[in-house]
């Protein structure tokens, strides 16, 4: 409901950072870093990171989902979901081998998460945040818009949509 092009704008920038940290595939990210041993070493275990307040909200709020769902959501999928290469043109389907030698590695208990110190229990293990990312970033793009006066609009990630009050 604002022509304020500064706050598009700055929604973009939000939305752009956040892709930033979470991205799975952009080399530079932080959870690229993190699924690739690339951050600082933390104390607490071999496989030990330290990592940003912002990896660490999502992590502990995709914990808190996998925990409340038993399992059935599990963050620590992406030993799995990487065999499908779902950004390249040619479609990849997984010899069953792979994946069940990937599935000991995907269960949410054996990651940790204390303040910002991330723990993976064993050597392999990686975070997809795929099932959960736009969600949550759509919640901080609207937090954004909210606070700067923005009454009415629709926040659209590439299918995950939310709706911020009334049609104008």
């Amino acid at each position: 409901d604002s022509q304020d092009e500064g706050i598009i704008d700055g929604a973009m920038k939000l939305i752009k950072d956040y892709e930033e940290i979470y991205s799975r595939t952009i080399e530079t990210s932080e959870l690229y870093k993190l699924n690739h041993g690339n951050l600082e070493k933390a104390d607490g275990g071999l496989y030990s990171y330290k990592i940003t307040d912002t990896l660490a909200d999502i992590l502990d709020k995709g914990l808190y989902y996998s925990n409340l769902s038993g399992g059935k959501f599990d963050i620590t999928v992406a030993p799995i979901t990487t065999q499908w290469d779902f950004t390249s043109e040619d479609a990849v389907i997984p010899e069953k081998n792979d994946l069940e030698a990937a599935l000991p590695l995907v269960n949410y208990q054996n990651m940790l998460l204390e303040d910002n110190t991330v723990t993976f229990r064993k050597k392999g293990m990686e975070v997809d945040l795929g099932a959960i990312a736009k969600g949550y970033i759509a919640d901080k793009v609207k937090e954004y818009l909210l606070e700067k006066g923005v009454e009415s609009a629709m926040i659209n990630l590439g299918g995950n949509i939310l709706v911020v009050g009334k049609k104008p």
